[in-house]
């Protein structure tokens, strides 16, 4: 869950949810299917949450380390995160709003990006992991190209974006259910 700072924008002229909110939320929800869910801004956090636990409340604890993790946009650190502690995950899915880079060395050399930090870790700790980035904001911006083996990027949301990407994994399902349909 993508904490910086400018998550902190609303959705719309016309809401009062912010972006991390929604992350977070999702992100709570994903805490039922098994997932390990954190945090980045500065730095990354792995916040332990107990499935019994009301997911608003496991939104709260996500929200909760809004300050500890710092605002900055440092996406990359979650990833690396994975891989230090050799972590071995099927997906790994950030909710962010496209803003991420390395702030320590913003668009230098020696910048850590999301991609090489990603592939890095496919080398080292699960070579069959996937990455999705789900985009909160569309501001038309991608941190990984498109058309990169094993990365999808999707813009905008709904409550059915997590069904969504347990279809992008069963594509021979999914064919087959598109061709067996019978609109009549």
């Amino acid at each position: 869950m993508d904490l910086s700072g400018s998550m902190d924008a609303h959705l719309s002229d016309n809401s009062t949810l912010a972006r991390k909110e929604i992350g977070s939320l999702f992100g709570a929800i994903l805490a039922d299917r098994g997932a390990r869910v954190g945090g980045f801004g500065d730095d990354f956090q792995a916040v332990q949450m107990h499935v019994d636990a009301p997911v608003l409340q496991r939104q709260d604890a996500l929200l909760g380390i809004d300050q500890e993790v710092g605002n900055s946009t440092n996406g990359w650190k979650a990833v690396r995160y994975l891989r230090k502690e050799e972590i071995v995950v099927d997906r790994i899915v950030v909710f962010t709003d496209m803003q991420i880079w390395d702030s320590r060395v913003r668009f230098s050399d020696d910048a850590n990006m999301i991609r090489e930090e990603f592939d890095a870790y496919r080398e080292a700790v699960a070579s069959e992991a996937s990455l999705y980035m789900i985009d909160l904001a569309s501001y038309g911006d991608l941190v990984t190209p498109e058309g990169y083996e094993g990365v999808y990027n999707i813009s905008g949301w709904s409550e059915n974006v997590l069904e969504f990407i347990e279809h992008t994994e069963e594509v021979g399902e999914v064919i087959d259910e598109i061709t067996t349909f019978d609109p009549f």
